[in-house]
C-alpha cells in the first residue's frame, strides 16, 4: 500500500502540481508549452527515474541534475522572472510563447527517445563478474599500490605545472596524454575508496587520500567550484551502494557543503582577483549566501533550458557561421582519433570556443571557453535527427553503464563510478570530446585490469 501511494504521489501528483504552478505564472497564453512540459515531466519522473534504485545512482542524479532541475526547475524559474532566460549570453533571447513551445516539444521528444534507450540497454545487458576476492587482494598488492602512486605523482604534478590562473587551465600539448592517466589514478583512487567502504581498513582510506587531498587543493587554487561536488557525489555513490532509502544525513551532508564549499571558493576567488583580505568564518558565508543567493547561482550554472532555447531560437545566420566554423560531431570526434600527419585541416576538437565567440557572439577580449547543453548540440549539428541521435546515444550509455553498478567486483564498480563522471558531463554538451574521454576511460580500466597481473577467471552472466 506504501509502495502504491509513493507512486501515486510521485508519478501523479507532482507533475499535475506542477502543471498548476505553471499556468499559475504564466497564465492561459502558456497553457501549450506548460501542457508539453508537464508531459515531459511526466515521462522523466515514471520512466527516466528508477524508482527501485538509490538516489545516489548514476542514471538518477543525471535525471534530477539534467532534467529535473536544469529543465523543468528552470522553466518554472524563468515562468517567475522571465528576464533569467539567457542571461548567459552577451545578448540574451526574449522569451515569447512560440519559442517555449518549440523547445518544449523538442525536450518531449529528446525525453522519449533517451527514456526508450535507457530502459532497453537495462534489460538486454550483460554484467561482468570477476573473482572478487583475487581482485581486492590484488589492488592491495604492494607493487600495485607503488605502480598508482607512480602515475597519481606524475598526474598531478602536470596538472599543478599547468595552472595559469586562479580560474583557468591552460594545458599543453600533452593534455590528451594525461587526461588518460588521469583516468587511471581516479579509477585505482575509487577502488581503494570501495574497499575503504567495505572492509574500512586504513590503508585503503590513505590510499583514496593520497587522490582527494591533492585534487582539493588543486580545485581550491584554480576555484574548480563543480569538482567538490562532483566528489561529494562520489562518496554519497559509493557509501550509499545497494540502499535504497536516502538516509537524512546524506541530505544533511550534501546540503551543508552546499552552503559552506560555495561561498568559501567565490570568496577565495574574489580575494585573489582583487587582493581584499577575507574573514572565512560562519557570519561571512551566512552574508555571502544572503547577499549572492546561492539558489540562483546553482539554477543558473545549470541553465540547461536556456542553452536549448537559446540553440533553437537564435538567428539562423548565426547558427550556420557556428556550424561552418565548429564542423560537425562527427567530425570533430574523428578529428580527435586521426592524428594530424594524416588528416592536416582536421577541425579543432573542442567546441568551447567556437560556441562562446561564433554562437554566443562573446567579445574576443573576454577569455572564456562555454559549451552548450547536450540537447542544443544535438540540435545545432543535425537539428531534429541530431537531437534523436544525442538521446539515443546517451540513453544507451548511461543503461549499460547503470548494469555495472550490480557487479560485485571492486574494479568494476570503480569504472562505474568514472565513467558515470564523464556521463554526467555530457549535460554540459560538447558531445565529440566527450566520447574521446570516454574511450579513453574504457582503455584505462583494461590497463587496471592488466597491471592488477593476475589471472582472473570471468564469466558473462544474463542480467
Amino acid at each position: 500500500m506504501t509502495n502504491i501511494r509513493e507512486h501515486i504521489i510521485l508519478g501523479y501528483a507532482i507533475p499535475i502540481l506542477y502543471f498548476l504552478m505553471l499556468i499559475f505564472v504564466g497564465g492561459l497564453n502558456a497553457l501549450l508549452p506548460s501542457l508539453i512540459m508537464t508531459l515531459a515531466f511526466f515521462v522523466s519522473i515514471n520512466y527516466v527515474y528508477d524508482h527501485n534504485q538509490s538516489l545516489f545512482t548514476i542514471s538518477n542524479i543525471i535525471c534530477i541534475v539534467g532534467f529535473f532541475i536544469g529543465f523543468f526547475l528552470r522553466y518554472l524559474i524563468i515562468a517567475f522572472e522571465p528576464s533569467r532566460l539567457t542571461v548567459f549570453a552577451p545578448y540574451p533571447l526574449i522569451g515569447d510563447m512560440y519559442g517555449h513551445l518549440k523547445t518544449s516539444l523538442y525536450l518531449l521528444l529528446f525525453i522519449v527517445v533517451y527514456a526508450f534507450f535507457l530502459r532497453m540497454s537495462k534489460r538486454n545487458s550483460f554484467v561482468l563478474q570477476e573473482n572478487q576476492n583475487n581482485l581486492e587482494n590484488t589492488i592491495n598488492d604492494f607493487w600495485t599500490i607503488v605502480v598508482y602512486i607512480g602515475v597519481l605523482v606524475v598526474s598531478f604534478t602536470y596538472t599543478f605545472i599547468n595552472i595559469r590562473l586562479a580560474t583557468q587551465l591552460d594545458y599543453g600539448n600533452y593534455d590528451q596524454l594525461f587526461r588518460f592517466v588521469g583516468s587511471i589514478v581516479k579509477m585505482f583512487a575509487y577502488a581503494h575508496l570501495y574497499l575503504f567502504a567495505k572492509r574500512k581498513s586504513k590503508e585503503n582510506l590513505l590510499c583514496y587520500l593520497l587522490y582527494i587531498v591533492p585534487t582539493i587543493y588543486m580545485s581550491f587554487i584554480a576555484a574548480w567550484k563543480g569538482t567538490f561536488f562532483i566528489e561529494i557525489l562520489v562518496l554519497c555513490i559509493v557509501f550509499h551502494t545497494g540502499i535504497k532509502k536516502i538516509k537524512k544525513k546524506y541530505i544533511i551532508f550534501f546540503a551543508f557543503a552546499l552552503l559552506t564549499i560555495y561561498p568559501v571558493i567565490s570568496m577565495m576567488r574574489d580575494s585573489y582577483r582583487y587582493g581584499t583580505v577575507v574573514n572565512y568564518n560562519v557570519a561571512s558565508m551566512m552574508n555571502y549566501n544572503i547577499n549572492n543567493n546561492v539558489f540562483f547561482y546553482y539554477t543558473d550554472r545549470l541553465a540547461y533550458y536556456d542553452e536549448t532555447y537559446y540553440a533553437l531560437n537564435v538567428s539562423s545566420s548565426i547558427v550556420e557561421e557556428y556550424k561552418a566554423s565548429a564542423g560537425s560531431i562527427l567530425g570533430r570526434f574523428f578529428s580527435g582519433i586521426i592524428p594530424r600527419v594524416i588528416w592536416n585541416d582536421k577541425p579543432v576538437v573542442n567546441v568551447g570556443s567556437h560556441v562562446t565567440y561564433v554562437l554566443l557572439r562573446y567579445p574576443i577580449s573576454i577569455y572564456n571557453n562555454l559549451t552548450i547543453g547536450l540537447l542544443a548540440d544535438g540540435y545545432l549539428d543535425n537539428k531534429m535527427i541530431g537531437i534523436i541521435g544525442v538521446a539515443m546515444l546517451f540513453g544507451w550509455l548511461v543503461g549499460k553503464n547503470e548494469n555495472r553498478s550490480h557487479s560485485k567486483d571492486v574494479l568494476m564498480q570503480s569504472y562505474y563510478v568514472v565513467f558515470g563522471k564523464a556521463l554526467y558531463g555530457f549535460l554540459e554538451g560538447d558531445v565529440a570530446a566527450k566520447c574521446l574521454g570516454l574511450i579513453f576511460i574504457v582503455v584505462s580500466y583494461h590497463v587496471c585490469w592488466f597491471l592488477c597481473n593476475k589471472k582472473i577467471s570471468c564469466c558473462f552472466k544474463q542480467n
